[in-house]
């Protein structure tokens, strides 16, 4: 496990997209702190968005004792629920983050929460939650988690009553801090630990949903970031080494190429992208023959090389 760790944090990188289209938002600060260093002239820079390295529910029954969940790959809950006298049900979700180093800066942060959840036709008020963020992250959410020390970073409304919504709260100053490092948010209930009633409360965001149901969307980084994180994305996977390296290489190439400190020559990196599409269309296989990588990952991956792709100026992107 600690390996594990110790590899996630020193594989960070730069950046995933997925179509940065938002559901309304009941709480999205406009505040915003610029962190972007000094670039020279003519840099390549793209938008796109960190997906979670750990995200999980940790659950807590106070009359039972018992206090269990956590894990990597699962979805973020933030709700209560209750059936008899003993049994009050609290989940707390979080997400963990590899923050890439980015050396040249950004222009934005902010984190996205989706929710993936069905609507019901009874009236019910809306539920209040809490976000907050902590610096102390290990990429694994487990038992400990649930009641580690946060900051604040906002409230915000779900209605079970209305198709599932997002909401979007300024971090950059967080995530300038956190370069090079790992980042954690912890969603719970307002009402968590003290709501006692016998209506269910609360929401879920997907990590596997498409968008996924949480992201940290970066605006204004470099192009070569961007790819570094993708290569990040996909040494994380389960991938046969023949599959890994026919994405891997291309990628390392063009990144290659864009942080040569000669702004004339990026529009060579535009071959072993389309290299990279390739390989990709290739590793995600047909309906009758499936490839290894997980749909997902393949539309983040397509997403996001599509993006740099398009701010190169590549043919066809």
């Amino acid at each position: 496990m600690n390996h594990r760790r110790g590899f996630i944090l020193a594989a960070s990188a730069a950046i995933l997209l997925m179509s940065f289209v938002y559901g309304c938002s009941r709480d999205l600060p406009t505040s915003t702190s610029a962190v972007v260093a000094k670039r020279p002239v003519g840099s390549v820079t793209v938008d796109f968005a960190l997906l979670s390295d750990a995200t999980s529910s940790i659950r807590h029954f106070p009359e039972l004792g018992i206090l269990d969940g956590g894990g990597v790959w699962d979805d973020l809950q933030s709700s209560y629920f209750r059936t008899t006298e003993v049994n009050r049900e609290f989940r707390r979700g979080f997400a963990e983050f590899v923050i890439p180093e980015l050396r040249d800066g950004f222009a934005s942060a902010r984190i996205v929460l989706r929710e993936t959840r069905a609507t019901i036709s009874l009236p019910v008020p809306p539920d209040r939650h809490e976000l907050s963020y902590y610096a102390d992250a290990d990429l694994v959410v487990d038992p400990s988690d649930f009641d580690r020390a946060t900051s604040p970073v906002g409230m915000f409304e779900t209605d079970a009553n209305l198709e599932p919504q997002s909401f979007a709260f300024d971090v950059s100053k967080v995530v300038d801090q956190q370069r090079g490092s790992a980042l954690g948010f912890r969603v719970k209930l307002e009402s968590d630990p003290v709501e006692s009633g016998f209506r269910p409360l609360g929401s879920a965001f997907s990590r596997s949903s498409t968008p996924p149901g949480v992201v940290i969307e970066l605006t204004g980084a470099l192009a070569a970031d961007a790819i570094d994180y993708m290569q990040h994305v996909i040494g994380r996977l389960e991938l046969s080494p023949g599959v890994s390296q026919s994405l891997l290489g291309p990628l390392a190439r063009a990144s290659e190429i864009l942080r040569d400190g000669v702004d004339e020559n990026d529009r060579a990196a535009c071959g072993h992208l389309a290299a990279f599409f390739a390989a990709l269309e290739r590793a995600v296989g047909t309906e009758q023959s499936p490839g290894e990588l997980p749909l997902p990952e393949s539309d983040y991956l397509r997403e996001t090389a599509g993006h740099v792709a398009l701010a190169l100026g590549c043919s066809g992107a």
